[in-house]
C-alpha cells in the first residue's frame, strides 16, 4: 500500500501539535513499516489507539473495505479524552448534549449496528459507556457539576487533556477517587454492622 509514508507524516504532525499520543503515533508507524497489514491495524484499533483524531487518521488511510474488521465500540475509559475534548471550551452541557456531541465528534465513524447496540438493560451501549466515562471523570475530579445533571471541565480536566492521555488507573489514583471509594467502603461496613446488630 502506498499510503504508509503519508500516514506517518500526518501522525508526526498530529503529535507535534499535541493531537493524540505517542502510542497512537507508533501504531501508525508500525502499520506502515509492516506493509499496511490489516491484522496489525485492526489490533491497534482494538487496543484503544483508535480513539480521537489520531485514530481517525489510521482509519482514514485504512478504509472500511480494506480493514476487514469492525471498529469496536470504545470502552468507557476510552471515552475520557473525547469527553474532556468536547467540554474543553468550558461549556456546561447536559448529559444528553454531552452524549450527542461526543458521538458526533469522536465516534461518527462507527457503523449503524454499533450505534444500535444496547446493554442487557436495553440502554444504548455507546451512550451508556459515555455516561460511565463522565461518572468516572467526575469521581476522579476532572469535571464538575455546577448543578444536577450537567457537566463542566475543571482545571484538572484541562491539564489531563493537554497530555492527550488519561488512563483508568490515573483516574482511580486521584485523591478525589480514593476518597470516594473510602466513603463507599465505610458506608458498606456501617450497613453490615447495622444488620448484625
Amino acid at each position: 500500500m502506498g499510503v504508509g509514508v503519508d500516514a506517518v507524516d500526518d501522525a508526526d504532525d498530529a503529535v507535534d501539535f499535541g493531537i493524540g499520543s505517542e502510542d497512537a503515533h507508533d501504531a501508525l508507524v508500525d502499520w506502515s513499516v509492516k506493509g499496511g497489514s490489516n491484522s496489525i491495524a485492526c489490533d491497534h484499533v482494538r487496543r484503544g489507539f483508535g480513539a480521537g483524531k489520531i485514530g481517525c487518521e489510521l482509519r482514514r488511510y485504512l478504509g472500511p473495505a480494506e480493514t476487514n474488521c469492525a471498529m469496536a465500540l470504545p470502552k468507557f475509559n476510552e471515552t475520557f479524552i473525547p469527553i474532556l475534548t468536547v467540554l474543553s471550551n468550558g461549556e456546561i452541557l447536559t448529559a444528553a448534549q454531552l452524549r450527542n456531541r461526543v458521538k458526533a465528534e469522536h465516534y461518527a465513524h462507527l457503523t449503524e449496528e454499533d450505534f444500535e447496540a444496547t446493554t442487557k438493560q436495553g440502554k444504548n451501549l455507546l451512550f451508556d459507556r459515555i455516561d460511565w466515562g463522565k461518572t468516572y471523570l467526575k469521581l476522579g475530579g476532572f469535571i464538575q457539576q455546577p448543578k444536577r445533571g450537567v457537566a463542566q471541565i475543571n482545571e484538572a480536566g484541562i491539564a489531563a487533556l493537554k497530555s492527550g492521555i488519561l488512563s483508568l488507573k490515573e483516574v482511580k489514583s486521584t485523591d478525589a477517587f480514593i476518597a470516594h471509594e473510602a466513603g463507599r467502603a465505610n458506608k458498606k461496613q456501617a450497613e453490615v454492622r447495622g444488620s448484625e446488630g
